[in-house]
């Protein structure tokens, strides 16, 4: 029976959502309640069918087959309907269509007994005990719940009812060891109720050691960082590595902040465990995960891997070993072909199954007498674009759907609420979706000096929206460093928090920290004007690469000082403009090529080109068949071609076809890169002069795509190179383009079963006349490719 009373009796409520708030369901179309009438829908059918409409659900052809799809809000309102009435024990028994590590390992983290009190229940029934019980109670039942079933019950909740949940969750980092339970220790106050936190992501388009630093002492003049400085660099390379850790614990050395503030360089984690091995003082060691083991695979990963390097960190002889820092997100697996069939919140929910399973062997670790250490998560959500979500709406959702995902799951859960320049959300948008997402209380999120990433082009929360927040919520920030901020940096008022006449100067800040430097080199502290002197320097060569501190503030303590808050708005405008650009159907020549071709992906323009990434990624016919003449006439001529590794450069638009067409930035960087590659690598011979690919509306996979094709065939072990410039995402003030550098032995670059991917790659960012000067990238470029060589 499916009336109304039966549904109200089985604990189903007969709510259905509309534009983010619950109706009551008579007021829904008929259709709705025929399929609710329908017996026999499979249930991970329904679950797929009850998901909130997000564009990266329909990108996978198998996603479409089990439910995904635009359809008409009664449909959706009408799974939900039925999704309530269904069983825990219904899910738990179904088919998994992706039953891998990373499922069962999550499986294998759920309290069993705790289980078996729950399987009866209806996802109504769970969902209307998350919101009547207590935190306690509801964290209690979570061991009981998996992944899969936290994400169904998380779907048919409204927003409203989401932020109330969450608000009743907290996942303080003092559970995980009592003993840390003062005022003075880093998890005394970390993800509990009324705490907002922030990790300092000071970034730079060239991995620039001063840029990193006043990016620090920024967040420090506004009283912001708490939870972690945590860098994402550009280059790869331990020694780019070690010196941005060594830059980084310099900060938190010199202030005396090593037991409250930890700090991390977000490189792949096998690159900081060998560095922490080689001495190197690191923080929390990092890494992205993903909620497949094929996904996982493509950055490096693996379960089994991360629960290694779980146990090292824990077992560590550091004094301090802090634990492990993950970055999940929405989306990582469809935009990398690896959904296995399953929705974005689901995989999202898997990610959070493996980072409970993590902590818990860590908490087993320290059972045994290994010292505290900690599992912290930030949900970055809003970065991969539109393929995968694109409007306020929609990121303000997802925020939501992840935050209770991952409190359930038992994590201190942060956010990066962000949107690339191509989603449809405005500078001021952004504004506005925090505002609604604050009230669920996450232990924290992003802080940069302003709403601009200076190396990764997008939109986040800045420092002064922080402070912003704290004021109109009334959260609080970690006891130790708002001490810090007060009594040894006086920007605050120790009494009552409240910005100081010191509120927000950098130039004092770093006065601050030359005096502390010099007491702990047992020097002669410098005199206030001198370091004064000495910051505004070295800040306006900061501002001048184009790392845009926020000095000082506006007319309230949150506002941007007017003249950067105007130059923020037109670097924005200018992103947004540049992004439905395509490459010129006749580029420039370029010196040191005899001839070039244009080729064209399958994105019929750049609106399909922005919204379905994959059209970007594949060749047309025409350019099929061009390269396939390009490769014919290759081993035509194979005698005659030097043993040296051969190298294909192709150009694309990217998202910034300025990047690449702007003055001399392209042709110098050409030039110096055959300049150096002389003698090295075979760009062309005499029968087969250099000839430059360019391509339009294409991504950084069509670069793999050519050299599938062109590669094809020929000697197995001889290595063959895609050197690939791509135009980079627009936001950072430079027009920037990135290169993809790609060197496999031809029998790799024909391999299907496991084709060249990203994790083939490397990668030098931020290329352009006013970023990482393109002569030096050309010069990078050759090196790393014959490291690439020697290694494939």
């Amino acid at each position: 029976m499916t009336t109304e009373a039966s549904m109200k009796a089985r604990g189903g409520a007969v709510l259905y959502s509309q534009g983010g708030k619950y109706v009551e369901a008579e007021q829904s179309s008929s259709s709705a309640f025929d399929l609710v009438a329908q017996d026999g829908i499979p249930i991970r059918v329904l679950v797929s069918r009850a998901a909130s409409f997000k564009e990266g659900d329909i990108l996978d052809s198998a996603m479409q087959t089990c439910g995904a799809s635009r359809q008409e809000d009664d449909e959706r309102r009408a799974a939900c309907l039925q999704l309530a009435q269904r069983t825990v024990q219904e899910l738990l028994d179904a088919p998994v269509p992706s039953m891998d590590r990373v499922y069962t390992y999550g499986v294998e983290h759920v309290n069993k007994h705790v289980t078996s009190k729950v399987v009866s229940w209806t996802f109504g029934q769970l969902r209307q005990f998350l919101l009547d019980s207590d935190g306690e109670d509801i964290k209690h039942v979570a061991t009981g719940l998996t992944s899969d079933v936290i994400a169904a019950v998380t779907r048919i909740c409204t927003n409203e009812q989401l932020i109330l949940i969450s608000g009743k969750i907290f996942n303080p980092l003092v559970d995980d060891d009592g003993a840390e339970n003062d005022g003075d220790s880093y998890a005394c106050s970390i993800g509990k109720r009324g705490f907002f936190g922030a990790r300092i992501q000071p970034n730079s388009p060239t991995d620039n050691a001063e840029d990193i630093f006043w990016q620090c002492m920024n967040a420090f003049a506004f009283g912001v960082g708490d939870i972690v400085i945590g860098n994402n660099p550009v280059d790869s390379r331990p020694e780019i590595i070690a010196r941005t850790e060594s830059t980084l614990f310099d900060v938190v050395e010199t202030f005396g902040l090593e037991k409250v503030l930890p700090h991390c360089c977000l490189s792949h984690i096998d690159t900081q465990a060998q560095l922490a091995k080689e001495g190197m003082p690191t923080g929390y060691h990092f890494s992205s995960i993903a909620g497949t083991d094929a996904a996982n695979r493509t950055f490096g990963i693996s379960v089994d891997s991360i629960v290694a390097h779980a146990h090292d960190k824990a077992t560590s002889d550091a004094v301090l070993p802090w634990g492990l820092y993950f970055e999940t997100g929405q989306g990582s697996e469809t935009t990398n072909g690896a959904a296995n069939a399953c929705d974005m919140a689901l995989l999202e929910s898997r990610k959070y199954g493996m980072a409970r399973g993590v902590r818990m062997a860590i908490r087993d670790q320290r059972s045994k007498g290994a010292p505290a250490s900690h599992v912290i998560l930030n949900d970055v959500s809003g970065f991969l674009g539109p393929e995968v979500f694109s409007s306020k709406e929609q990121l303000i959702r997802v925020c939501l759907e992840d935050t209770v995902m991952g409190k359930l799951h038992g994590l201190c859960v942060g956010l990066d609420i962000c949107a690339t320049m191509h989603m449809h959300i405005s500078y001021d948008e952004l504004e506005e979706a925090i505002d609604a997402v604050l009230p669920a209380n996450p232990a924290y999120m992003m802080a940069l000096p302003t709403r601009l990433d200076p190396m990764l082009s997008y939109l986040t929360t800045s420092f002064q929206d922080h402070v912003r927040i704290r004021d109109k919520f009334g959260y609080r920030i970690n006891p130790p460093m708002q001490k810090f901020f007060a009594e040894t940096l006086g920007v605050v008022d120790a009494e009552t928090g409240a910005p100081t006449e010191r509120f927000g100067d950098i130039a004092w800040v770093y006065h601050k920290y030359a005096c502390a430097k010099a007491v702990r080199e047992g020097k002669q502290a410098p005199s206030e004007s001198a370091s004064l002197a000495e910051a505004e320097t070295r800040i306006a060569e900061v501002r001048a690469r184009g790392v845009w501190l926020s000095n000082r503030h506006g007319d309230m303590p949150w506002l941007p000082a007017p003249e950067l808050d105007a130059n923020l708005r037109q670097i924005v405008s200018h992103a947004k403009d540049v992004l439905w650009r395509s490459l010129s159907e006749e580029p420039q020549d370029i010196g040191g090529f005899a001839q070039h071709f244009v080729l064209r992906s399958q994105s019929a323009d750049r609106a399909e080109y922005i919204n379905n990434p994959k059209t970007g990624e594949v060749l047309d016919g025409p350019s099929m068949e061009l390269v396939d003449s390009l490769r014919e006439r290759l081993h035509a001529t194979m005698e005659e071609i030097s043993p040296l590794p051969f190298v294909q450069v192709v150009v694309s638009d990217g998202l910034n076809a300025c990047s690449v067409e702007k003055g001399s930035q392209l042709a110098d960087f050409l030039e110096s890169f055959l300049h150096s590659a002389s003698g090295s690598l075979d760009v062309g011979s005499s029968s087969t002069p250099p000839a430059l690919l360019f391509c339009r509306n294409a991504r950084v996979r069509l670069g793999y795509a050519i050299g599938e094709r062109l590669f094809a065939n020929g000697n197995a072990d001889d290595a063959a190179c895609i050197v690939h410039v791509v135009g980079e995402r627009p936001g950072c003030g430079h027009d920037n383009f990135s290169v993809y550098l790609t060197c496999a032995r031809r029998s790799k670059w024909s391999n299907r079963c496991s084709p060249v991917d990203h994790c083939d790659t490397r990668v030098i960012s931020g290329v352009s006349a006013t970023a990482l000067d393109p002569r030096e990238a050309g010069r990078i470029a050759v090196r790393l490719l014959l490291e690439q060589a020697s290694d494939a």
